[in-house]
């Protein structure tokens, strides 16, 4: 078949390519309208944000100054001394110091001939009253003036004064304030050094800059690029963004106003505003760009690759027929001469011969079968070239290779078409989402800004009636300068001072006094200020009965300079501006409303809505229940019928919630719009190019068959190598168990020291042997990324005297100098998968004994504490052995690599060790380093991080399998005559507790409640009380609290048993109370140390080794072979192939495989009961006993090593606790469903009886 290129494609082609192009450039406006405008929202967003955090910094101050104006008023009112206002000024100066962290530096006042200027040197020729503070406060007629920035005589610095004239018209008092909060706000408007700010005052002057020297200087002197930036801002009034060119670089500017005048300007450059946009489109194209040229190399490439493919099939076909030919003769041959009936019962022919030959045949019967797969192949090969030559007697078959090919080609372009409707969907709802939050911001700010004003006032006067309480003094003088005061802000309906402790109660502006059936104390607002933590209170608003107008009450608990009560400080607010301003923007497409605390409405479009004197609508019973606060909600049908969609956000001090509604379309309608749009124009693409692919796409490729072929046959392969590595493993552990069970046995009967210490490392040795074996699997399972790394607590020196055990051997067989250099300073008992991390030492130790033929190995650890809780492992294996060499290196991670062939031909091993290390060591966040000499040694390293559990220093290094491990252990003490009391509500740990106090001796009393355990206690005195923590109705604390109130424990420990053993808990039990505190499961080295500790000492009886003692001895039992489908598994191996954690489960049975089956038992038998009590707890809302019947099942799960189950009710613990109730109904279904399963599982494993 030809390859040239026929016209009809060429249209296809270009038809393609316009398309693509097309989309690109629809794609490309899109996004760029998009992210330029929310990069111009990015940047108004953060002008305005930080313009209001200054605006609020600047009305904080002239609070404080009006505070200040207020007190002073009053002393010169009342025709106090010069010495007093001294006084006065100085004390406020020194307050406002403090309270500023030294912004506001100094406060002082002044009138005609006279100044009170605190630590000032007045030069001769100062007249206060020529300053511009006073002259600036004498003309702005009673309102505050803030001047320019200005060098301080005093200070020397950089400052600002705001002073306000009071009403005798000659007294002036002034503050001055540092450009700190100034520079606060100069950072965080240039934060991540990609923006320039400047603050300017409506004159020009620099109050800030990026470069805070420039300070005090005209903008047009020191800035003279900057001159019509400036005049375009200067002139602004609705302060919009625009583009400019500075120094030959396009910028954008947002900017803001504050109340004073100071002049906020963000200037970004546009590479850096649009950076992420450009970038974006450049990635657009070029993905367009590259599906182009891609579509056409595929056509382009295919009519080429059509005849070749028949040409190299047809090549291909010959060869291997003529090659199969060529070989069926010799390996007939082979195969008769071998055959074992040629050479018969020849004596003269050896069995080597024999087995020579019959491995002959062997081999020839694998060639035989090579070739017939040969043969099968050419038959496949031909039969192809059939399929494809007859084209007239049946339709083109399209292999399996070919249909994925086009599936790739078509899944590419469908992943564009998605991504390409995913991002204007993205875009889009950001965008709308942006929008949302910007409407939102704004209307925020309005509120808060009222609030702020509102509560700013309140602020005034309780902070002058604190700084002079004797205005309260006086109730006709109270009450004028109430009225005073107050009559300079018309927003106020009224302000009133409450104390129930007066006559009267109530002292308001307006002369009101309250009758006789008043009760302040009962007033809504006054009880909740005091209530508040923060003695500060925002009733939730109301109308007002006399003005028909809404109101809000702001009020704060007042107090004297002793801190006595002086009352309840609250002013009436109107809140008709704030209603006004959120009916004022509202439109056919956007309005806004406000809810009370209680959720009803205040304002709203729908006039029904709105509350009135009579009724109020509450938000519940409207369309608006979905709302989230600070998402967008979904779409929903608003009171106009209308496809809406809208967010709220709520004022966490009033509780007034906002709530913002917008036209679904108008938010997102254009960019579904886009989404159709470009979603159509790439459907279409794909329909033609797949009409293209399927007329160019018909022949088959032989290679990729092969590939196919190869692929499955690796597949296979590797199933297989996971079927032989888990036969091996099974295998090899089946005997090691039944070793290391007889050796518990020998362990648990056996006083004799010498066979007890080879027990011991018998034990070690078998149990690392099978840890070994498991670690024959892992090697496929990091492969695989099924590995996993298992934390728990160890002791650090165990883990080097097992290396130690293990590896000396090897060392003195070949005559090595086996060192350990521990630190002695290392924490004794660390948390980290100990497992793994002996594995990867002991891999390293082998591998230097393997390649060291003489001189010595050396293992050193040392570490460094990170912090209280972290610990830094550093392990080295230093050897005098063979080295590697340089041209080594790389290969020395590889699988089944030996380094140096040559030399080392002779040493046995897989060459997987080092390859596990590594990826052992990786999964633990490390890594091996090795530094190696060639000729000389190696060293290998590595640091690895383990948590602290006790920071003692495990001391000096001993072979501690030379030193019994037995000392104090279940089989070296008993208790004799010791009254125990164990209170758990959670019958299975009953059980286990008993079961693990028999091990000593102790049978003890059993209580299944707090009231249980106070009646026993109340006739019998204990030597030791284990008290559960989390019981119904009850729990241990309450129950330890009583015991000590009726003096039943002042002499008996108590121990706090509890599965919440985390950091902090043992003070808290202790502060409760109780003398120690025992984690759940039960562990018997914990036990016992309680049990050592605080049994009377005369209790413990201790047991001498005797080598005298009779030995148990086992008579030898035949061995009878299972019959075939006699194999019966056990309860523990049935439930471990089901995911039970069976080693922890016997672990907390003090090792006993019978007690644990006992206490699996327990846990199903009482299913049917705890289920029932978890299940009603749910239904009533119960949730503390929700939580302590969960946390019951946590311990009781984890007790028999169904760590999943306890997982689960660990989360619906912490759930209840939190008193999250969403989690808690989320979690429910699945845990109830996960422990019947549990239960199940268990039933099924557990023998009949």
């Amino acid at each position: 078949m030809s390859g040239k290129i026929r016209n009809h494609d060429k249209h296809i082609l270009a038809v393609i390519i316009a398309v693509f192009v097309l989309v690109a450039v629809f794609t490309s406006v899109q996004i760029i309208t998009a992210k330029m405008s929310q990069a111009d929202e990015v940047g108004a967003l953060r002008i305005d944000g930080i313009h209001k955090e200054l605006q609020d910094n600047l009305t904080d101050a002239e609070n404080s100054l009006e505070k200040i104006a207020a007190g002073a008023e009053i002393l010169i009112d009342g025709n106090a001394p010069r010495s007093a206002l001294d006084s006065y000024i100085r004390e406020q100066k020194h307050e406002q110091l403090l309270k500023s962290d030294g912004t506001t530096f100094n406060a002082y006042l002044a009138g005609k001939g006279w100044e009170i200027i605190p630590d000032f040197d007045k030069p001769d020729d100062y007249h206060a009253t020529e300053r511009i503070w006073y002259v600036g406060a004498r003309d702005a007629g009673g309102k505050v003036f803030i001047s320019e920035p200005y060098i301080d005589q005093m200070t020397g610095q950089m400052c600002y004064t705001m002073s306000k004239m009071l009403d005798d018209k000659d007294t002036v008092v002034a503050m001055d304030f540092t450009l700190s909060e100034v520079q606060k706000s100069i950072t965080k408007m240039i934060e991540g050094n990609e923006y320039q700010a400047l603050i300017v005052t409506k004159e020009g002057m620099i109050v800030g800059y990026t470069d805070m020297s420039l300070a005090g200087t005209k903008a047009s002197d020191s800035l003279p690029e900057y001159n019509f930036l400036l005049s375009h801002v200067l002139s602004s009034e609705n302060h919009e963004r625009f583009a400019v060119a500075v120094n030959a670089e396009k910028i954008t500017v947002f900017s803001n106003v504050t109340n004073n005048g100071w002049f906020m300007i963000l200037m970004v450059n546009d590479n850096v505003l649009y950076g992420d946009t450009y970038r974006e489109i450049t990635a657009i194209v070029l993905i367009y760009l590259t599906l182009t040229v891609f579509t056409a190399y595929v056509y382009l490439k295919s009519v080429e690759r059509r005849a070749e493919a028949e040409e190299s099939l047809e090549i291909r076909t010959k060869f291997i027929e003529s090659l199969s030919n060529e070989l069926k003769g010799p390996l007939k041959n082979i195969i008769t001469l071998s055959d074992s009936n040629r050479i018969g019962k020849d004596r003269t022919v050896t069995d080597s011969v024999r087995e020579d030959m019959s491995s002959i045949r062997e081999s020839g019967m694998i060639l035989s079968q090579k070739m017939e797969d040969m043969l099968s192949y050419a038959h496949i090969a031909s039969q192809e070239k059939k399929i494809i030559s007859d084209k007239h007697k049946r339709q083109r078959d399209i292999s399996r290779t070919i249909r994925n090919s086009r599936s790739v080609v078509i899944i590419i372009f469908a992943v564009t078409m998605i991504f390409n409707v995913v991002i204007t969907s993205i875009l889009g709802y950001n965008s709308g989402v942006n929008a949302l939050t910007i409407d939102r911001d704004r209307y925020q700010t309005k509120l808060t800004t009222w609030i702020n004003e509102q509560n700013d006032i309140l602020t005034m006067f309780t902070d002058v009636i604190e700084a002079d309480p004797s205005i309260l003094d006086d109730y006709d003088t109270c009450i004028e300068w109430l009225d005073k005061v107050a009559s300079n802000f018309p927003q106020i309906s009224a302000c009133y001072v409450a104390n129930p402790y007066l006559e009267p109660t109530v002292v308001m502006n307006t002369g009101w006094k309250p009758d006789g059936n008043f009760v302040v104390e009962e007033r809504e607002w006054y009880k909740n200020t005091i209530k508040s933590d923060s003695g500060y209170n925002i009733s939730a608003p109301y109308i007002d009965r006399q003005t028909n107008s809404y109101c809000i009450t702001f009020s704060r608990v007042i107090y004297g300079r002793n801190k006595q009560f002086l009352g309840v400080f609250g002013i009436d607010f109107y809140m008709d501006k704030m209603i006004s301003i959120f009916g004022e923007d509202n439109s056919s497409d956007e309005y806004a409303f406000l809810v009370d605390s209680y959720g009803n409405i205040l304002n709203h479009p729908n006039k029904e809505y709105e509350m009135t004197e009579e009724s109020a609508v509450n938000i519940v019973s409207t369309d608006y229940t979905d709302f989230v606060e600070n998402y967008a909600s979904p779409g929903f049908w608003d009171y106009t019928g209308k496809l809406s969609t809208g967010m709220m956000t709520t004022d966490p001090h009033s509780g007034i919630s906002l709530y913002i509604v917008s036209r679904w379309g108008h938010i997102f309608g254009n960019y579904v719009a886009y989404a159709f749009v470009s979603g159509a124009m790439i459907f279409v693409c794909i329909v033609i190019v797949l009409i293209m692919i399927n007329r160019i796409i018909s022949w088959q490729n032989d290679v990729n068959e092969k590939l196919s072929e190869s692929v499955r046959k690796a597949d296979a392969a590797g199933k297989a190598k996971s079927r032989f590595l888990a036969q091996m493993s099974h295998e090899i552990r089946t005997p090691i168990n039944a070793v290391i069970g007889m050796d518990e046995m020998i362990l648990r009967s056996t006083k004799d020291p010498v066979i007890t210490e080879y027990a011991e490392n018998i034990n070690s040795a078998g149990k690392t042997l099978l840890e070994l074996v498991n670690g024959i699997l892992d090697f496929s399972k990091i492969e695989e990324g099924g590995m996993e790394i298992v934390p728990v607590k160890y002791e650090f020196m165990e883990l080097v005297s097992d290396l130690y055990n293990l590896i000396s051997d090897k060392a003195a067989a070949k005559n090595l100098e086996l060192i350990f250099d521990i630190d002695q300073t290392i924490p004794c008992i660390l948390f980290g998968d100990d497992v793994r991390l002996k594995q990867v030492i002991l891999n390293i130790l082998t591998n230097a004994v393997k390649y060291t033929p003489e001189g010595s190995v050396k293992l050193t650890m040392t570490g460094t504490s990170l912090n209280d809780d972290e610990y830094q492992l550093h392990v080295s294996v230093k050897d005098t052995g063979i080295g590697i060499k340089d041209s080594d290196m790389n290969n020395l991670f590889k699988s089944f690599r030996r380094l140096d062939e040559e030399r080392n031909r002779n040493i046995e091993g897989t060459g997987l060790g080092i390859t596990i290390v590594e990826g052992l060591l990786k999964m633990m966040d490390s890594e091996l380093k090795v530094d190696s000499i060639y000729g000389q040694g190696s060293e290998f390293y590595f640091y690895v991080k383990q948590k602290i559990v006790d920071k003692t220093p495990c001391g000096e290094y001993v072979n501690r399998s030379r030193s019994g491990k037995n000392e104090h252990s279940a089989a070296g003490f008993r208790i004799e005559g010791a009254d125990i009391l164990v209170v758990d509500d959670n019958e299975m740990n009953l059980k286990v507790a008993t079961g693990l106090l028999k091990i000593y001796g102790v049978t003890p009393d059993l209580a299944s409640s707090g009231d249980e355990s106070i009646r026993k206690a109340a006739v019998k005195r204990y030597d030791l009380i284990f008290m559960d923590h989390m019981m119904p109705k009850k729990d241990g604390i309450e129950t330890l609290k009583e015991m000590i109130k009726q003096e039943l424990v002042y002499d008996t420990p108590v121990i706090c048993l509890t599965a919440n053993a985390v950091a902090g808990m043992r003070g808290m039990y202790i502060e409760a109370g109780f003398n120690d505190y025992l984690s759940k499961p039960i562990e018997i080295p914990d036990l016992e140390k309680i049990l050592i500790k605080f049994i009377p000492k005369d209790k413990v009886i201790y047991e001498e080794d005797n080598s005298d003692d009779e030995v148990m001895e086992f008579e030898p039992v035949e061995f009878v072979p299972d019959k075939p489908g006699s194999v019966h598994a056990s309860p523990i191996e049935v439930l471990k192939e089901a995911g039970f954690d069976t080693g922890a489960g016997v672990e907390y049975s003090a090792g006993s495989e019978e007690f644990y089956v006992e206490m699996l038992r327990t846990f199903a038998e009482g299913y049917e009961d705890k289920a029932a009590e978890i299940r009603k707890d749910f239904e009533e809302d119960d949730w503390a006993d929700y939580r302590i019947h969960v946390h019951a099942l946590k311990s009781t799960a984890r007790m028999i090593g169904a760590t999943g189950l306890s997982e689960a009710a660990l989360g619906q613990e912490m759930a209840a606790k939190e008193e999250n109730v969403d989690r808690i109904i989320e979690g429910f279904m699945p845990l109830m469903k996960m422990y019947e399963e549990t239960v199940s599982t268990i039933r099924r494993a557990l023998p009949e009886g």
